[in-house]
């Protein structure tokens, strides 16, 4: 697939009663193959057939026992050109595909040592792609916008495991309505005695 190259750098040290902050940026190759260079109808693609570069920064603030966070990202992709794919009878040439920006914030509460609650909103909105096909032909696809409320419950099992249960609801029609997720982690007993 697409390999990917990601940096992060906090600017200032965390410091008491100060939010931390956190700026990152990605660089997403197009080492996979192409969508666009496959025969559509025999082959798969293992990647999107373009780079692509993301940025944004995330802040978290403890007031305890409450700890809000929030984040901002933008994503920026390259043009993709001199093609020759045969698609739905038309031959398609070259893709600009729209860049997207994207936002959440949120809240976690401890109720207690053993039980945890997050919540958090999240939206994202991508622009319009623009495909060329022979002779000059033009389509452009519409803008999207997703946005969700997700609800978290985290519970201590034991001193070192917690469980976590998350709800998802779409807020538009880009969104999936609901979404469930469980998870948990796994521990590999080595072969060590003691």
């Amino acid at each position: 697939g697409d390999v990917s190259l990601g940096l992060r750098w906090q600017p200032v040290p965390l410091k008491r009663g100060l939010p931390s902050t956190t700026l990152f940026a990605n660089l997403s190759t197009a080492t996979g193959d192409s969508p666009y260079d496959i025969n559509v109808n025999e082959d798969l693609a293992t990647g999107k057939g373009y780079y692509s570069f993301s940025f944004g920064g995330s802040m978290s603030k403890v007031a305890d026992p409450i700890v809000l966070f929030a984040s901002a990202s933008y994503v920026t992709n390259t043009r993709v050109s001199d093609l020759d794919q045969l698609r739905g009878g038309r031959v398609l040439q070259s893709i600009e595909p729209g860049d997207s920006l994207g936002g959440s914030m949120g809240l976690a509460y401890s109720l207690n040592y053993d039980v945890s609650l997050t919540a958090s909103y999240q939206q994202s909105y991508s622009f319009s792609s623009t495909y060329q096909f022979a002779n000059n032909e033009y389509v452009e696809t519409a803008a999207a916008t997703s946005a969700s409320l997700s609800f978290s419950l985290g519970l201590r099992t034991n001193p070192k495991r917690i469980i976590n249960v998350n709800l998802g609801y779409g807020l538009t029609e880009d969104t999936p309505d609901v979404t469930l997720g469980f998870s948990m982690p796994i521990d590999f007993v080595g072969s060590d005695e003691e």
